[in-house]
């Protein structure tokens, strides 16, 4: 099947491992990426994509992407994704995850583009009882979720009024090789390997019994890349992961077995969801997915991955909003 698409955040860690399943599996699409480099890293963005640095928030520029040729679907990956962090920072979270994706659509719809694929979050259920199902009314929880639940509402109304079609995705708790490993906010994941390459203890909030449904990112490629190429597969959601699930504790002890470093240390709590995991039958039934990659397996990869990479500085957000009820360990 021969397909032009646009992927946004293809310099991110779904986005570029997502670009090259593509490319790989299916040779003869053509694919145009779109980050700003806030958070991804231009060196991930495969060499066969036509790669536009640029700001969703722009919308002239974002206009001018369009002007470049007609597109199949676009798969819309970029955002920014720091959930804990986001009641701190609203105006830029809000910015960046819907007034970003409204331009998107409103490019979509004026171009034509038949198909959207959005890339939402499991935290757009907030905090409901889980295992969370695609019909489940959200109990929002963070400002994230919430940025994410506007969109996919958006692309309803979208579908309804001007005829575009889309998926919507809610992926849960990702972790593999091109995540950041210079992250302070999110990817539990990646920031117990930084801590562990840094000789720094593996920081734990609360008990650290919350639990995910940690997922390896080649285990959901395939399934994303079937809501894109699949016609019959139209307004929808699906959850998108693991159907097995671990407290954050259980990861840190798996990250120190598989290195033999490293200790816990236990902070104070954060504002989150305590348990957080779907039911992801509609997704295996419907879109092919088979999450079989075990944690220990998966973290394995990751961190013969982690350690050939020169680490960055952790990047601190220095533009906080609110400051008002922050942990002191972000102080």
């Amino acid at each position: 099947m021969s397909l032009r698409i646009l992927v946004t955040g293809a310099a991110g860690f779904v986005g570029a491992n997502f670009v090259r399943h593509v490319l790989d599996e299916h040779p003869e699409t053509a694919v145009v990426g779109v980050d700003n480099l806030s958070t991804g890293f231009r060196h991930q963005v495969d060499e066969r994509v036509e790669f536009h640095e640029v700001d969703l928030t722009d919308h002239v520029a974002l206009e001018k992407i369009f002007t470049t040729g007609e597109f199949d679907a676009i798969v819309h990956m970029a955002a920014f994704a720091a959930e804990c962090l986001s009641p701190f920072v609203r105006r830029h979270c809000y910015m960046s995850n819907v007034i970003a994706s409204t331009n998107l659509i409103n490019a979509a719809i004026n171009h034509e583009v038949p198909r959207f694929v959005f890339m939402s979050s499991i935290a757009s259920y907030g905090d409901c009882e889980p295992p969370f199902r695609e019909d489940a009314t959200p109990v929002h929880n963070d400002i994230y979720g919430l940025s994410k639940y506007v969109t996919e509402q958006d692309l309803k109304i979208a579908a309804a009024q001007h005829g575009l079609e889309y998926v919507v995705l809610k992926p849960f708790n990702m972790y593999g090789p091109l995540q950041a490993l210079d992250s302070r906010y999110r990817n539990v994941a990646g920031i117990f390997m930084q801590k562990i390459l840094t000789d720094q203890p593996l920081t734990l909030y609360g008990d650290g019994q919350q639990t995910r449904a940690f997922t390896y990112i080649e285990d959901i490629l395939p399934p994303i890349w079937r809501a894109v190429s699949d016609k019959s597969i139209r307004n929808e959601v699906f959850n998108l992961g693991s159907s097995s699930f671990h407290t954050v504790e259980e990861v840190a002890d798996c990250i120190m077995q598989i290195t033999g470093r490293g200790e816990k240390r236990f902070l104070e709590a954060r504002h989150e969801v305590k348990h957080a995991y779907c039911d992801v039958s509609k997704a295996e039934k419907l879109l092919g997915l088979v999450a079989s990659t075990d944690l220990a397996t998966g973290l394995g990869r990751m961190w013969e991955w982690a350690q050939k990479q020169t680490l960055k500085p952790v990047k601190f957000f220095d533009e906080l909003e609110v400051t008002r009820g922050l942990y002191g360990f972000w102080k």
